[in-house]
């Protein structure tokens, strides 16, 4: 096929250049090892003014996709019932994921189109924007399958517990049980259980990070190079490639370590295919797909065909590398399954229910977390839970970037995905979560009215009112303590502020009165921070999560539980 523009990856324009090394189906492409979840906070002024200039020359000479501003979303077949209050916030954040003019855009990317899918049991809300395919313009019309990435690892992983259920083996299987010539041949091979792959505690090496020896991660080269990307990987060649050139993170199983990889789901898949001796595809189809309905989902180890009618799709703006001929032998188990919005939402759905075990015990087993190297998230066998009770997991290929879950508590599913590698809809869980908030979305739990006292929470992230979502790099950094009788300790960066709070139901005020004055780092929050919570009007809690309300319209502050004081 033909490559609009170069074949060279060039500095991302209207985004700072990112590291090298990147978990390629993480979901978050800024930080290396988080699997669509997890800190992205941003802070390059000069890379970001260089990145802005090239932007100008940049976009003033290449194609684009229409202004999200002119973009009125399509409402899909499946959308119904929404209440316009929830319908608007909902718009603006889907607008905001294709808006090449948002501020967040300078940081995180934008796409030329999404789709979004949130189910409440009183509503869907089912709508798409922007383009499926820059040269002609065309609309990315609903119900459109896409690569999710990733998000693979939950039906792996679905079907690895499956097989511990009928005592096929065990999560405390050494590896070399399973792949003896294998574990043999990797570093601490002999000490890898198959819980560690799959919860990513082995420390194995990522196939897709770049070598310590120098050698491009597989995918991080294909992004130069036209036959790289279309190159078509066995399993094995993949194994072959963390044996030649990888080193391990760690020892398999140390003590507060973790670390992303997808040489473990690889691994797990090639278990998988030994056990029941079926191809990984077919087990995906009679234990997942086929029992949920799924019709338009399939696991898919080649260069996507024509009829798929998948939109085309690029890395980054300002989407001159064209990644539609990505093959996806590349990512097998570990993000190659072809899905759409309408059929994620089923398989989340079927896989909190409990409908894809015979046994209750295996659902919570597979939810049984550990930190990430975050510790803003537990991830679980191939699913994590995000603060929020977001139960789920991120998508990130070539072309391609989603994130699916379920609020639990609630019983709202998320499908976002977009057609482009970086860009919002990684944090499509935030975004999500924030516009419920605001709009009034999310019911007020049984606890809402219980009282905050003795409760301490650090600050995870923040939304404003058009849907543009900051998380924080390091949260211990802001810190709120709600004390007996109404007062406020505040940790702001580098002071510590007293106050006083007042609370009535879900109701909720703050007043900062005396703070040290230490003159904080340059990229101190410390002055947002303390302005926010003093323009805090209500919250909505759980034990995991807080979200503070901002006035009227005026976006949310999302806070992680601390209990380690």
């Amino acid at each position: 096929m033909k490559y609009p523009g170069t074949l060279r990856l060039k500095t991302p324009c209207c985004k700072p250049p990112m590291p090298s090394g990147l978990d390629l189906f993480s979901g978050l492409s800024a930080r290396k090892g988080i699997p669509g979840f997890g800190p992205f906070y941003v802070s390059f002024p000069l890379q970001k003014a260089f990145a802005a200039l090239f932007c100008l020359i940049t976009l003033a000479i290449s194609p684009g996709p229409v202004a999200a501003d002119q973009v009125t979303p399509i409402a899909c077949v499946t959308d119904q019932a929404v209440p316009d209050a929830i319908a608007a916030k909902l718009d603006s954040t889907l607008l905001t994921v294709i808006d090449g003019d948002a501020e967040s855009a300078e940081v995180v990317g934008f796409a030329p189109g999404s789709e979004l899918f949130v189910r409440s049991p009183d509503w869907t809300y089912h709508r798409s924007a922007g383009t499926a395919d820059i040269a002609t313009n065309a609309p990315l019309d609903c119900g459109r399958p896409f690569q999710i990435g990733s998000n693979s690892k939950m039906i792996t992983a679905t079907i690895l517990m499956q097989l511990v259920e009928e005592g096929e083996l065990s999560l405390d299987d050494l590896l070399a049980v399973h792949l003896p010539e294998v574990a043999a041949a990797l570093p601490f091979g002999d000490m890898i259980t198959i819980r560690q792959l799959s919860n990513h505690t082995s420390g194995i090496f990522s196939y897709t990070d770049n070598a310590p020896n120098g050698v491009p991660g597989i995918m991080e080269g294909a992004l130069s190079d036209q036959d790289l990307l279309a190159r078509s990987y066995t399993p094995e060649e993949l194994i072959r490639f963390v044996i030649d050139n990888g080193a391990p993170n760690f020892e398999p199983g140390a003590q507060g370590q973790w670390s992303y990889s997808n040489t473990g789901y690889i691994l797990i898949g090639m278990i998988l295919e030994k056990i029941t001796g079926k191809p990984l595809g077919d087990l995906f189809r009679d234990r997942i797909f086929e029992p949920l309905g799924m019709q338009n989902s399939f696991l898919w180890n080649g260069v996507p065909q024509p009829e798929f009618n998948l939109p085309r799709s690029y890395y980054q703006p300002p989407f001159d590398l064209d990644t539609t001929d990505w093959n996806m032998s590349q990512a097998w188990a570990a993000g190659g399954v072809i899905s759409t919005a309408q059929d994620m939402d089923l398989f989340i759905r079927g896989l909190m229910a409990g409908r894809l075990f015979n046994d209750p015990a295996t659902l919570s087993a597979m939810l049984e977390g550990v930190p990430t190297d975050g510790g803003f998230m537990t991830y679980g066998i191939g699913i994590g839970e995000k603060p929020g009770g977001f139960w789920g997991h991120g998508g990130q290929t070539l072309g391609y970037e989603s994130d699916i879950g379920l609020f639990r508590d609630q019983d709202i599913s998320l499908v976002i995905w977009t057609n482009s590698a970086r860009n919002l809809a990684a944090l499509g869980s935030s975004l999500v979560f924030g516009a419920l908030a605001e709009s009034g979305a999310l019911e007020k739990r049984a606890d809402a009215a219980q009282s905050l006292t003795g409760t301490r929470w650090v600050w995870a992230s923040a939304t404003d009112a058009s849907g543009h979502t900051t998380t924080v790099e390091d949260p211990q950094r802001y810190a709120i303590f709600f004390q007996d009788g109404g007062d406020l300790a505040v940790k702001a960066d580098c002071n510590r502020v007293l106050g006083k709070y007042d609370q009535k139901d879900d109701a909720l005020s703050m007043v900062t009165k005396v703070s040290t004055k230490a003159l904080c780092e340059p990229d101190s929050l410390e002055d947002k921070f303390l302005k926010a919570l003093q323009e805090t009007t209500g919250f909505q809690w759980n034990d995991k999560t807080l979200v503070l309300v901002l006035g009227q319209n005026a976006g949310t502050m999302e806070f992680a539980h601390d209990t380690t004081n």
